[in-house]
């Protein structure tokens, strides 16, 4: 899991055109945007949404962030 400070600076780390894109999948209006070095589509969530969630749900998605490289979900 990776957290960025700005929509902007996740965009340019993985060359996605439009922050947009990432906003729509933080509002849960589609399932990723963009994609890894590997070609894992890559899952967002505003930080201010993952520390709402119980510590089990938190640990599991930081777990499967470490367990697997094709999972894809990153926090921002």
């Amino acid at each position: 899991g990776k957290i960025f400070d700005a929509l902007k600076y996740a965009a340019d780390y993985y060359n996605i055109k439009s922050v947009t894109s990432i906003t729509v999948v933080c509002r849960n209006k589609k399932k990723s945007a963009g994609k890894s070095s590997d070609g894992t589509k890559l899952k967002w969530m505003y930080y201010d949404d993952f520390i709402k969630l119980s510590q089990e749900e938190q640990n599991e998605i930081l777990s499967r962030n470490q367990e697997s490289s094709n999972d894809g979900s990153f926090i921002m």
